[in-house]
């Protein structure tokens, strides 16, 4: 797999113009061959079934394995681990800080929920992407000292300060979707940088199934999430350990232009002269908002799967609408695993090993059984319910 960036353009067509005037190897080798006419055509041949059995072996082991993460987890995490007391105490207190993004704002919904069963109270602060922002919702809720802290997707090197200081007045921390490294202030770290892989895979996967051997995806990507790199990875890294001769190209973008021309007009330019370029994928849905009505008007109408998802993105796979064919689904109930982290925490039980919150892969095939209303989802829808079985209430 060759991984293209724009700054190696000029590079390329340079060599380009020295390989064509050096007279490059191809038709020479072919024209100085000793055998005959009849031996060359059976060798041509040989190769094109070789190329179609090779093709076809791609598209298979890729279908097989998008089926798998087109099928949701039955049970929440840490289901198979029942608290030996459900005397949980009451009137305690959750502050969740989101990441800036309307989607990060899904997440509290179930957190709340979670929390109204547990007799406890929970409170909302937005985030951002911006560090000094950061900062002040973290000096905010290290003052109102909360009994549980849960965020998503914060940089550790932000974070690292206010999780120790949150720590050492007794406060249990949860946090998902960013590096280790500076997070020892946490009670627990789920959706681990390693998990970020399966949904860079099954993004991968899913292409792979379609197009096999010809695939030749643009990956429009953003370096402002702590987690980007192990979605990319996991994209790339799939898309060569199957198809080796498969291209990725991967175009950055910052998330502060979303919705706005810059990001239409960079993937519209890249992929008018990058002709070859066949599918369309992306970090997660929303840096797309407004691309495929660009790309439609420029005549370039190509599928598109996202490793994360959005509301909108979700909707449209449904349809088929704007190209949308895949997009990986984060569970937006995800809190309840940080507030039953919590519980047991509290209970002083031990906690489970799993990491890896509920995901699965969401595609036409399957999204009206696991997506069957508007927007983001739980990928398991009675989560709450079976957290409320574990914690008696």
């Amino acid at each position: 797999m060759r991984r293209r960036f724009l700054s190696m353009i000029a590079a390329v067509a340079a060599l380009t113009l020295i390989l064509a005037a050096c007279g490059g190897g191809g038709s020479s080798s072919s024209s100085t061959s000793g055998g005959s006419g009849e031996e060359s055509s059976a060798t041509t041949a040989s190769e094109e079934s070789s190329s179609s059995s090779s093709d076809a072996q791609i598209k298979e082991e890729a279908a097989a394995l998008t089926a798998k993460a087109e099928t949701p987890p039955p049970k929440v995490p840490e289901a198979e681990l029942p608290l030996k007391n459900q005397n949980i105490p009451t009137g305690k207190t959750v502050a969740f800080m989101g990441c800036g993004a309307e989607q990060c704002e899904e997440y509290f919904g179930p957190i709340q929920e979670g929390a109204e069963a547990l007799g406890w109270t929970a409170k909302m602060y937005q985030g951002s992407v911006e560090p000094n922002k950061i900062v002040k919702y973290f000096e905010e809720i290290v003052a109102s000292k909360p009994d549980v802290f849960i965020a998503c997707c914060i940089a550790p090197s932000i974070a690292g300060k206010y999780l120790n200081e949150l720590k050492d007045e007794g406060t249990i921390s949860v946090m998902c979707c960013t590096q280790q490294e500076g997070t020892e202030g946490l009670t627990k770290l789920l959706s681990l940088p390693d998990d970020k892989l399966i949904a860079g895979e099954n993004a991968a996967n899913f292409m792979l199934a379609e197009k096999g051997e010809e695939l030749n995806v643009l990956y429009v990507n953003t370096e402002d999430f702590e987690v980007s790199k192990q979605y990319a990875e996991g994209l790339e890294g799939q898309i060569a350990k199957l198809c080796p001769s498969c291209e990725v190209h991967e175009l950055e973008v910052a998330t502060e232009d979303i919705g706005k021309p810059a990001i239409s007009t960079a993937v519209v330019s890249y992929l008018r002269s990058h002709p070859e370029v066949n599918y369309v994928s992306t970090l997660f849905s929303p840096l797309l908002i407004g691309v495929p009505a660009a790309m439609k008007a420029a005549g370039l109408e190509l599928p598109i799967t996202s490793t994360a998802s959005g509301a909108i993105a979700l909707e449209d796979v449904k349809t088929g609408k704007e190209g949308w064919k895949a997009v990986q689904n984060f569970g937006i109930e995800w809190g309840l695993q940080g507030l039953n982290i919590a519980v047991r925490t509290m209970m002083k039980e031990p906690l489970g090993e799993e990491t890896l919150t509920p995901e699965v892969l969401v595609t036409e095939k399957n999204a009206a059984e696991v997506s069957p209303g508007a927007g983001n989802q739980p990928v398991i829808p009675d989560a709450l319910q079976q957290y409320e079985a574990i914690w008696g209430v």
